[in-house]
């Protein structure tokens, strides 16, 4: 089918990816100010301001409230959502658990939207819990490319935790 058990995806190593996942939060990131720590132990936020998320903190209440009009929620099969968008009319996609419980015939799919759908330069992040066989998109035609240092940067400052595998990827100047 087109979705996969969540089971079939558990590594054999789960525990150790999630040692490992745990040593480089508390080892690597301040967990007095890591909202997400916060909410696994205590159901609570720390109470400091860089304890809430970027999104809450009262230093970006004025952004946030500037930019509600670009907001627009909808609720939707991201491969339908893609179809329906222009051409070049993205600068950021982000898949967050999208690509985890599908067969890889839905992110095959995927692909075309995202090369017509992303501007030049635009930056496509794709974000598991479960560590993925290898590259989430692999674009023979060059237009959508993986960025490994950013996917290393972003792993490396994730507060996560559990949602800590990323993947980014560009979109190419002049690619189709």
């Amino acid at each position: 089918g087109r979705f996969r058990s969540a089971m079939n995806l558990v590594p054999d190593d789960f525990p150790g990816v999630l040692r490992q996942r745990f040593e480089q939060t508390f080892a690597h990131l301040p967990n007095d100010s890591n909202p997400y720590v916060w909410q696994i132990f205590l159901q609570r936020y720390s109470g400091k301001e860089d304890g809430y998320p970027v999104y809450l903190q009262k230093k970006n209440a004025g952004k946030l409230q500037s930019n509600l009009a670009n907001l627009h929620i909808e609720r939707a099969d991201i491969l339908s959502w893609l179809r329906a968008q222009p051409a070049n009319s993205l600068d950021l996609i982000a898949l967050s658990n999208v690509l985890e419980l599908t067969d890889t015939t839905y992110g095959a799919a995927i692909l075309p939207e995202l090369k017509r759908c992303a501007r030049p330069g635009a930056c496509i992040i794709v974000r598991s819990i479960f560590p993925p066989p290898g590259l989430a998109f692999k674009d023979d035609e060059g237009a959508i490319v993986y960025d490994a240092s950013l996917s290393e940067e972003c792993r490396s400052r994730d507060r996560s935790v559990f949602c800590s595998l990323i993947q980014v990827y560009r979109r190419q100047e002049g690619e189709s």
